[in-house]
């Protein structure tokens, strides 16, 4: 291996370890306390209810406490207004622009 493509390597870490650390900055302790909808990435539990949250549903997040919530008791409590997350929001646009592709395939008889 050359210098050069060793120095590339180092380089690239840098850029990547710069970017985690702006975008760690980004998260103040206000946005550690708030609660966001999500799409639920790994199997888990309601802390409410105790209800399964699979792969792929939704949930309501807090990551301060790490509070797992069911969208039927995040609505339920008085407490907890969330919000829609930038993930959550990403995978919805995805989901639309998989529907609008599957159904400009679908063949009309």
């Amino acid at each position: 291996m050359s210098y050069k493509s060793r120095e590339r390597k180092r380089q690239v870490k840098v850029e990547t370890r710069k970017m985690v650390q702006a975008a760690r900055a980004k998260h103040s302790p206000d946005t550690a306390t708030r609660y966001f909808l999500r799409v639920v990435k790994h199997d888990c539990r309601c802390v409410a209810c105790g209800g399964h949250l699979r792969r792929g549903a939704e949930m309501v997040y807090r990551h301060h406490g790490a509070v797992k919530l069911c969208v039927g008791c995040a609505e339920r409590d008085p407490l907890v207004s969330y919000v829609p997350s930038a993930h959550w929001e990403a995978s919805r646009r995805a989901e639309v622009r998989k529907r609008a592709e599957k159904a400009s395939r679908q063949v009309w008889d």
